[in-house]
């Protein structure tokens, strides 16, 4: 397919990358040079201008396209690329936005009006992200399937743990009731598959596969407490910090808002009416002094500023208790590594979100979703197994599966199996795959067929 891509920050880029290790003709565009001068030695085109004009347009032929995505920083530039697409017979329009109202049907300038075929809300995706994260204690990262009940979620492993100084197979031997399935550890910044006989050690990121509904049996497994989410503390009256204490505040008693600019708080108290809004600069002593953060369950950074909400959490996890929580939302590829390493947290990137979300929407036909990791280059992602796979009436063992990928769960009409060697797969299986070190596509291509990528 030839593919166009407008935008070439941290969304196009990693598109790019994804879409041309497919084999995929991709065409990266961008109106600054400084931005292009990282993709020079990639393996696809970069054309430097601004995409309306039309000599850049000629030169690119978008009317040779398959797919545009308009991925940049303005969601009336996207808009308008993606206008420009339909009017030149583009077959599939994708466009990132912020702001909810391109989603409408009823709305004058809404994608349908408009002619785009996907809207990808960055800010939304964000704000569903740190929903499912906060909710959950201790949970570092939370992956969903397309329309499954299965979750893949990841968790700090305590000194108190019984899961310390035991293997993956006494741990999972020792219980029978509920299914789950270690997937992966994150140890020292490194991720590993990890077999039968790895130990888990105190501190370890575990990245556990269950069903939904197992989450809260699963808890006191892991944990001899379980922390009932009662106060939650949010940096930041941004669009995702005012949209996270909406949802929050139905069901959570203490939400507040803190920023220092007075019109933002106005807008959040004006639109999040449950959460107390306290129009203050949060890196102020005296200020903290007044805010009881010995009881703040989480704190999540969701200010505009990747600086400020590094700078926040830092000074927020010295004066909150150990065992609050800390989420800080960055858009800086290297805070990804580096917010957990220095033990402020989980850093949520929505431009990777973003990626995800993207290429779940325009992978081939049995791929399902896909699913990107900080770090590790791991991916996890779900894929249909279809009637010509050369993987059908085969074992687990018998299929040539990388040592950097591990078989999670297999769903067979309404039954979730976690398989072993002799598990036979059968066509219409769901089978959801966790890979590292960009092992994705090795272990893709052993289940499905050789169908044509296509937006779903």
């Amino acid at each position: 397919m030839r593919i166009l891509i407008v935008g070439a920050g941290t969304v196009g880029f990693g598109l790019a990358q994804e879409l041309s290790d497919e084999n995929h003709d991709v065409w990266l565009v961008d109106s600054q040079k400084k931005v292009l001068n990282r993709h020079e030695a990639e393996n696809y085109s970069t054309i430097h201008g601004n995409i309306f004009l039309s000599k850049v347009q000629k030169n690119i032929d978008i009317a040779s396209m398959n797919m545009v995505i308009a991925v940049t920083e303005s969601d009336a530039t996207n808009i308008l690329v993606c206008e420009i697409a339909k009017e030149l017979n583009v077959p599939i329009k994708i466009a990132r936005t912020k702001n909810p109202d391109f989603e409408l049907d009823g709305y004058p300038l809404s994608c349908v009006n408009l002619g785009v075929d996907k809207i990808i809300n960055t800010d939304q995706l964000t704000i569903i992200t740190l929903d499912r994260l906060v909710r959950v204690a201790s949970s570092t990262s939370v992956t969903t399937f397309k329309d499954s009940d299965i979750v893949l979620r990841g968790f700090f492993v305590p000194e108190d743990s019984k899961f310390v100084n035991n293997t993956i197979a006494k741990i999972g031997a020792g219980i029978s009731d509920y299914s789950f399935l270690i997937l992966a550890i994150s140890r020292e910044q490194k991720m590993i598959i990890p077999r039968g006989d790895v130990v888990i050690n105190a501190g370890d990121e575990i990245f556990v596969l269950m069903q939904k509904d197992i989450v809260e049996f699963f808890l006191p497994l892991l944990y001899k407490k379980v922390k009932k989410i009662k106060h939650v503390l949010i940096f930041g009256a941004s669009k995702i910090g005012i949209g996270l204490a909406k949802i929050l505040s139905n069901s959570i008693p203490r939400i507040f808002i803190v920023d220092s600019d007075i019109e933002k708080c106005e807008l959040a108290s004006n639109e999040a009416t449950k959460a107390t809004v306290v129009c203050s600069d949060i890196t102020s002593e005296e200020f903290q002094d007044e805010l009881d953060l010995d009881t703040v369950d989480v704190f999540v950074a969701t200010s505009n500023n990747d600086e400020k909400n590094f700078i926040a959490s830092l000074m927020m996890k010295n004066k909150m208790s150990k065992h609050s929580r800390t989420l800080v939302v960055s858009n800086r590829e290297e805070y990804d590594s580096l917010i957990p390493k220095v033990g402020l947290g989980e850093s949520i990137n929505p431009r990777l979100i973003a990626v995800s979300e993207i290429l779940s929407h325009i992978s081939k036909e049995d791929v399902l979703s896909i699913a990107k990791f900080n770090y590790g280059d791991a991916e996890a992602f779900e894929i249909v197994i279809p009637e010509k796979s050369a993987a059908l009436k085969k074992t687990l063992k018998d299929l040539k599966i990388p040592l950097d990928a591990i078989v999670g769960t297999v769903t067979r009409d309404d039954e979730v199996i976690i398989p072993n060697g002799a598990t036979v797969f059968q066509p219409n299986d769901k089978v959801i795959l966790f890979t590292i070190n960009n092992s994705r596509l090795k272990a893709q291509e052993i289940f499905e067929s050789k169908k044509k990528w296509y937006a779903k």
